[in-house]
C-alpha cells in the first residue's frame, strides 16, 4: 500500500482545509525555504552536493510515482527534515508573487521543492519554486502542515532562528518538527 507515501493529487483549498482541521496551516514560502536552505543557504536541503541517490525523483517516465516518506535519509536536512526535495512538490500559503512582493494579482498558488517527476538537479534545489492554479490536482504536488510555536515554548528560550513558526507531521502529530503529510 501507499500508507507511508505523501499526500498528493490535492487542490490548494484541500491542503488548507486539512491543515485547519489539524489545527495547523500551510507554511509560508519563507518558512518553507528557511527549512530547506537553513542558515548556510544550502543549494539543496541536505547540502551543496548533487542529488545522486538522495531523493525520490526522475520517476515520471517510469510511472513509479511517489516513494515512502523518509525513504532517502541522505536527502534530509541537517536538522532531520525529510523530503523537502523529491517525492512531491508542496503547496504553501499565498500566490506565486515575485520575491519580496507579499501580494500580487497572480491567481496561481506557490509550490515549493521538486517532486518525483523532477529530472534535473536544478529542479530539486532548495530555492525551487513554481505555481499552479489553486483548483489544480497534480500527482507530483502535495503538502505539509505548519503550526505556530506556543508562547510558552518561545518564552522558555526554544528558538529555531528567525520566525515564530515550526512545522510538524500530520502523520504523527508529533512535537514541532518538519514532517510530510502522509495517507496514514
Amino acid at each position: 500500500g501507499h500508507e507511508q507515501h505523501p499526500i498528493n493529487c490535492v487542490t490548494h483549498a484541500q491542503a488548507e482545509a486539512y491543515c485547519r482541521w489539524a489545527d495547523k496551516r500551510l507554511p509560508t514560502e519563507e518558512e518553507w525555504e528557511r527549512a530547506a536552505r537553513g542558515d548556510t543557504d544550502r543549494v539543496y536541503p541536505w547540502g551543496n552536493e548533487e542529488p545522486r541517490g538522495r531523493l525520490c525523483w526522475g520517476r515520471c517516465d517510469t510511472k513509479e510515482g511517489t516513494c515512502a516518506v523518509g525513504a532517502f535519509p541522505t536527502g534530509d536536512t541537517p536538522q532531520g527534515v525529510s523530503d523537502l526535495s523529491g517525492n512531491v512538490s508542496e503547496w504553501v500559503q499565498g500566490p506565486l508573487c515575485p520575491y519580496g512582493t507579499p501580494a500580487c494579482a497572480d491567481e496561481r498558488r506557490a509550490v515549493r521543492g521538486g517532486g518525483f517527476c523532477s529530472a534535473q538537479p536544478g529542479q530539486v534545489r532548495a530555492a525551487q519554486r513554481s505555481g499552479y492554479k489553486p483548483g489544480e490536482r497534480r500527482s507530483d504536488v502535495g503538502f505539509r502542515c505548519a503550526r505556530d510555536r506556543s508562547p510558552l515554548r518561545r518564552a522558555a528560550g526554544h528558538s529555531c532562528g528567525s520566525g515564530a513558526a515550526s512545522t510538524s507531521s500530520a502523520r504523527t502529530g508529533a512535537a514541532p518538527s518538519l514532517g510530510q503529510s502522509t495517507g496514514a
